[in-house]
């Protein structure tokens, strides 16, 4: 086939056929359909409809270059690209973006594009050859003397936490540089960000604030369509934008930190902290990690201001936000951001601003209780307890993890589903869960029981919630009880074995019962507990736990002597709260060999409780 029998075609992506047309070319060549596709163009033979090649535009970034094994030495992508470009110019762009594999480098360069950034996966470049460096030029007048550090934010919309970071890090260093996410794909419009922020620091002399650009990059632009396994996309754009970071905009701020804010919650910004851990450092780049600002043991956040807007409860919104903000959102002008929010906003489930309080409330319990000291057999900070295939920063990144996951539960629970429709439903995402955790602790059983009681019955809950704003105990206990029917006794698991054998009630059991115990007199015993410091009162607590209650975990390592000498020997420590009784029960749980995480499992699901009912 000669070169000159071929011909470039538009491709409407809007219609059905020509779409299909496209995803199985492209799913033959190893690739996906982006979805942020606005223009699309096929190589054809003259006199046929066999497409040879094409790539797509999402505004000036070219994606999805595909060309069909048999045409491969006619050149057809040079001749795509160009005719891309000639699109770009057309449509006002001067400067245009592409992202390919590794391997395609070379091709672009010939294609007078000039690379900007790489990764194992993925390189980034651009056809101007002052683009990155103008941008870095308009950076470097404003370096300051002394200490330069960044903060890279999006700030759809400026918080009160926003501030507290920018205010907390510009302690910090002389010059503190403020880059704004560009990429306007947020709710709240660029220039709203924009001059939000600017209005909102300037009482700090030595706070910057700066357009962002094409050069920090973001989900809305970033292309997965060429990476194989789901789990590398993200990595891969986080790299990229380290590297394009510490290769041009670090240098040209003469930026020596940069800083973050604490993320439990959110995966890929949890990632992005990670390995900005693992890769400023090695340029040269210290990173600061800032915990999040506050209100009422809730860590404040966009997404949750978000939330609250859309379910129509400005009031509360407004308490987490600066002056600038509020004045905004009160202003006629704000009325098309509140309406895409409260469209956007679906009745029938539950609200996110509910569920973002249960998860934090969930992982606030499991952090606590780990961070918990001299427990007996169990993990603690200082200790592995009875545990040789597990520790506290295994434990302490199995919570993350779950912090990052857990959400997905509460998908299932919607307006008109009884309860047991919801936990059947929830079920699979919990094991889904489960085997995250157990592959981030090497196959180790972490925090499987926690799952299910602390899961079980934060669904239980916002069961309730999406019903009613006020949840009676009794009302909380009669839906857990409902849950707790879908499981059936099994002997198939240790605990299961061990409460078949020796007659004692194990996690489904106590489930049953809707948690009667901790309801009625595990919670109370802690709330009794409030003159003592915040470590005293929960292992006070625990010890009064596992006095009470027969633990699987004890029963099935050890046998029923074992588990009794362990009851009693809580008990007086708990009864005579003295370090010398505590002592002896920690050394006899490591003689012993046994760990009580079952009465773990219930001090977390103690916690959890008595914060939810605190903060109704």
């Amino acid at each position: 086939m000669e070169f000159a029998n071929v011909e470039i075609r538009e491709l409407p992506l809007v219609l059905k056929s020509v779409r299909r047309q496209v995803e199985t070319f492209l799913v033959s060549n190893g690739l996906l359909l982006d979805e942020g596709l606005d223009y699309y163009a096929g190589v054809f033979p003259v006199e046929g409809d066999t497409l040879l090649g094409g790539a797509g535009l999402q505004g000036n970034v070219i994606k999805d270059i595909a060309v069909a094994p048999e045409a491969r030495d006619l050149s057809l992508s040079n001749k795509l690209v160009s005719h891309l470009r000639s699109v770009c110019f057309e449509r006002g762009y001067s400067n245009i973006f592409a992202f390919t594999k590794p391997e395609n480098e070379k091709m672009f360069e010939s294609l007078a594009f000039h690379i900007i950034g790489h990764a194992p996966k993925a390189i980034f470049c651009e056809s101007s050859s002052t683009g990155i460096s103008s941008y870095c030029k308009q950076l470097e007048q404003h370096r300051g003397n002394g200490t330069n550090g960044v903060i890279v934010m999006n700030c759809n919309p400026i918080t009160l936490g926003h501030r507290y970071l920018i205010e907390t890090a510009s302690k910090q260093v002389d010059t503190l540089h403020v880059i704004l996410v560009k990429e306007d794909k947020s709710v709240f419009p660029f220039d709203v960000r924009y001059q939000l922020v600017k209005e909102t620091v300037k009482d700090f002399e030595n706070v910057v604030v700066h357009e962002g650009s094409a050069y920090v990059l973001s989900a809305a632009t970033f292309p997965s369509y060429f990476i194989k396994e789901p789990s590398e996309v993200a990595l891969t754009q986080i790299q990229l934008d380290l590297d394009i970071f510490s290769q041009h905009i670090a240098p040209s701020l003469g930026a020596t930190v940069r800083f973050v804010g604490g993320e439990p919650f959110d995966a890929l910004t949890s990632d992005y902290n990670r390995l900005m851990k693992e890769v400023l450092p090695t340029k040269g780049i210290r990173l600061v990690e800032i915990e999040r600002k506050s209100i009422e043991e809730m860590p404040i956040s966009a997404s949750f201001v978000r939330d609250l807007i859309a379910e129509d409860r400005m009031n509360e919104a407004l308490e987490l936000l600066p002056q600038a903000t509020r004045e905004y959102l009160q202003s006629e002008n704000a009325k098309p951001v509140i309406e895409k929010l409260q469209t956007q906003y679906s009745p029938s489930d539950l609200p996110g601003s509910i569920r973002r309080i249960i998860v934090h409330q969930m992982v606030w319990a499991m952090q606590q209780e780990l961070v918990t000291e001299q427990k007996p057999g169990l993990v603690c900070p200082d200790s592995q307890g009875s545990h040789k295939d597990i520790d506290f920063a295994t434990m302490m990144r199995c919570i993350n993890l779950m912090g990052q996951h857990v959400k997905e539960l509460f998908s299932s629970v919607k307006e008109g589903k009884l309860p047991l429709q919801v936990i059947e439903e929830a079920q699979v995402k919990a094991m889904q869960i489960i085997h995250l955790m157990e592959q981030e602790a090497n196959g180790a059983n972490t925090y499987r029981g926690a799952v299910f009681s602390l899961g079980l019955t934060a669904l239980a809950y916002a069961y309730c919630r999406k019903k009613s704003d006020k949840v009676s105990v009794d009302e909380w206990m009669s839906v857990i009880r409902e849950m707790a029917a879908f499981f059936q006794p099994t002997d198939s698991t240790k605990g299961g074995k061990a409460v078949k054998e020796y007659h004692i009630k194990g996690a489904i059991e106590m489930a049953r019962e809707g948690y009667e115990f901790v309801f009625r007199h595990a919670v109370p015993f802690y709330q009794a507990q409030s003159e003592l410091d915040n470590n005293s009162r929960k292992l006070r607590t625990l010890l009064y736990i596992m006095s009470e209650i027969d633990d699987s975990n004890i029963y099935h390592r050890a046998g029923v002597d074992v588990a009794q000498e362990v009851k009693r020997l809580a008990q007086k420590a708990k009864d005579d709260f003295s370090p010398a009784n505590i002592d002896v029960l920690c050394q006899y749980c490591h003689k012993q060999w046994v760990s009580p995480g079952g009465s773990a499992d219930m001090l977390i699901l103690t916690l959890f409780i008595d914060r939810i009912l605190r903060q109704k």
